[in-house]
């Protein structure tokens, strides 16, 4: 099976100052073959957080609006034809140079300053599918409103206002190796490859289990019948889950 790392997760339990192509050369050569690396923040290359200011009715067409968005350094006119746009939202700008998938279909177009009936557009006010969101629910023809996100400064580049600032680490692992399906197992394996320090956070983890054994008594009661077969079995309650939509990160 494969495993999509986080890098920076990763150093959460592995402190190393390596550089993610040394880790994945180490690691591959000692333990798991990293097959692929991916460098996050390269796929939101000229996409910035803009906020916008007015909007106006395009002269031309009764679907399209002109936003006057900021994007830091001045304010651009881009053409949209978001239903939910709204004067004080912050927005993803895509600037020229960027690439989307149009509508979050077919292949990455790279965008250029455009004239669109007859008005010029700097950038594109994007979908969350048309920058790589497609799991986040939104209406046709919205745009993505990440006012609630992020607290960044128009202009700010997306990778950073969101955290995406990251190295992912495409790991195979195989059916030999459970203790390294999942992020503390790949940590320990890493700061064995790259002489760096485990730390799994012991406080941290003591403290879980302590909640859990703390729980004793007040959730269900576990009686072993034949503990010959079966030398221990544990149960524990879980009080206070509620569902909803998973946060962004």
């Amino acid at each position: 099976m494969n495993i999509l790392a986080s890098y920076s997760w990763l150093k959460e339990y592995c402190k190393t100052d390596a550089s993610p192509e040394v880790f994945a050369q180490e690691i591959s050569l000692r333990a798991m073959s990293v097959e692929h690396i991916d460098i996050v923040a390269a796929r939101f290359e000229n996409i910035v957080v803009g906020e916008v200011k007015e909007i106006v009715a395009h002269p031309n067409a009764n679907k399209l609006r002109i936003a006057k968005t900021s994007i830091g350094d001045r304010i651009v006119e881009i053409v949209c034809g978001g239903t939910n746009l709204a004067v004080g939202q912050r927005v993803v700008v895509a600037l020229p140079g960027a690439k989307v998938r149009w509508h979050g279909e077919g292949d990455l177009i790279e965008l250029k300053e455009t004239e669109i009936r007859g008005v010029k557009s700097i950038g594109m006010i994007c979908a969350a599918v048309e920058v790589g969101f497609e799991k986040i629910a939104a209406g046709d023809h919205d745009i993505w409103d990440i006012t609630a996100l992020t607290n960044a400064a128009a202009g700010t580049p997306l990778a950073k206002a969101l955290d995406l600032d990251d190295i992912i680490f495409d790991i195979e692992i195989t059916t030999n190796r459970p203790d390294a399906m999942g992020i503390l197992g790949l940590a320990r394996e890493g700061a064995a490859s790259v002489e760096g320090t485990f730390a799994p956070h012991a406080l941290w983890l003591a403290g879980a289990v302590q909640k859990v054994l703390g729980g004793v008594g007040a959730g269900p009661k576990v009686t072993i019948e034949e503990p010959k077969l079966c030398s221990r079995y544990i149960a524990a309650r879980v009080e206070n889950v509620k569902v909803g939509p998973s946060p962004l990160w």
